[in-house]
């Protein structure tokens, strides 16, 4: 098995990072443009034909970048993956009509802060990760519930999708914060990362059984 730190692991991510852009260009025309791109991409279906190919994509070149010297390379595969798993929250925010701005602005703060306290504490980084993800893990374990037990009782309803964006808010926090770990502590920033898929995975679960 070849290591990421190998040059064909850098080419492979390059190669990924440049198939995932083409459609997310398509992606912002289909949503953003007029014409034929609306006409082309009408419907959920049609939409998760570009954007789930773009998510692999983009997630293979976020892995075998994960190793990489390149900086560049590696914020470059990070914003775009990051682009495709969370720019559709942001779209949907629009349909649940969350005008709670000051929620955003303390989650804001309370990643500044968590980070700050990576960097500054290099020796503690997995005390520090775990403390600093445990107060967004009790709460979406809160709206976990809450949106399994209104699927089983009330069926499917537009008005979880708010609860499911703000249970995806952990697995972004886990993201963000995996970044700023050394490479040292492999087993942490691998955990962090796996969680952030696992919210995603179940975010793009709930939108595929509400929307088809």
């Amino acid at each position: 098995m070849l290591p990421l730190t190998s040059k064909t692991c850098t080419k492979l991510s390059k190669i990924f990072l440049a198939c995932s852009i083409l459609p997310l260009v398509l992606l912002v025309m289909a949503f953003y443009g007029n014409g034929m791109f609306n006409q082309l991409f009408v419907g959920i279906k049609n939409v998760a034909y570009i954007y789930y190919p773009g998510c692999l994509l983009s997630g293979l070149s976020l892995f075998f970048s994960t190793r990489s010297y390149s900086k560049t390379l590696k914020r470059s595969a990070t914003f775009i993956h990051f682009s495709y798993v969370y720019c559709i929250v942001l779209v949907f925010i629009g349909f649940v009509g969350i005008k709670r701005y000051d929620f955003f602005i303390v989650l804001i703060a309370y990643l500044l802060l968590s980070i700050r306290l990576l960097k500054k504490n290099t020796n503690n980084q997995k005390k520090i990760a775990i403390v600093c993800l445990g107060i967004p893990m009790l709460f979406s374990t809160g709206f976990f519930l809450k949106i399994n037990y209104d699927l089983l009782t009330s069926g499917t309803s537009w008005e979880l999708i708010g609860y499911v964006i703000l249970l995806s808010w952990s697995g972004l926090i886990g993201l963000i914060l995996s970044l700023n770990i050394n490479n040292e502590n492999r087993k942490v920033k691998w955990m962090l990362l796996g969680l952030n898929y696992i919210f995603a995975a179940y975010f793009h679960i709930v939108i595929l059984i509400i929307g088809l």
